[in-house]
């Protein structure tokens, strides 16, 4: 209990500071793949325990100035959320590839870069896509899994991707599954 409770403290604090500004994000060249590998290789251990399998899917991706703690982190809220809400031999797939308009890039890069995180969980009700990355916000179907969150996460995806000057979105259909985007 002490653990979750430290955990969601940390976390609302790191949320707080993106929202307002003070956040310090530590740029640097970083191939995304092995900032991610250590990620995936962690939620496949937990995903075998439940019989879902966990793919990944990448094109060749050029080296890009991330925060590679944040953004493993954004990463990570996903993924955890990707287990949480696929139901024991489900599937979640996750994507990298390179995107070619890359017009607008930022400083950070992401842009050029697509993530999907694509499971065959529970679903989102639509009414409830458009709040999904407020914070506190849990989507209406929450209570059919036996997992509690803060709230806070996709608020943090959120915020980590806009720093890299990229977006996050969703699409999901209730009973089929949900996939999240980093672009």
């Amino acid at each position: 209990a002490t653990n979750r409770i430290n955990s969601f403290i940390n976390l609302f604090l790191d949320v707080a500071k993106m929202e307002s500004g003070l956040m310090k994000f530590n740029f640097a060249e970083e191939q995304l793949i092995e900032v991610l590998s250590p990620l995936l290789q962690e939620a496949e251990l937990i995903a075998q325990t439940r019989q879902i399998e966990l793919k990944m899917e990448s094109e060749e991706i050029p080296a890009m100035r991330v925060d590679r703690d944040r953004f493993s982190q954004a990463f990570s809220n996903l993924l955890s959320n990707a287990l949480k809400y696929t139901p024991d031999g489900g599937k979640i797939t996750v994507r990298m590839t390179k995107q070619t308009d890359c017009m607008n890039v930022s400083p950070a890069g992401v842009q050029c870069l697509r993530i999907d995180v694509q499971d065959t969980g529970v679903g989102i009700p639509e009414a409830d896509l458009g709040k999904l990355f407020s914070k506190f916000f849990q989507a209406k179907n929450v209570p059919l899994v036996n997992e509690k969150g803060s709230g806070l996460g996709l608020a943090l995806v959120k915020h980590v991707t806009e720093a890299h000057g990229g977006r996050v979105s969703v699409a999901s259909t209730v009973g089929v599954g949900s996939t999240f985007t980093i672009f």
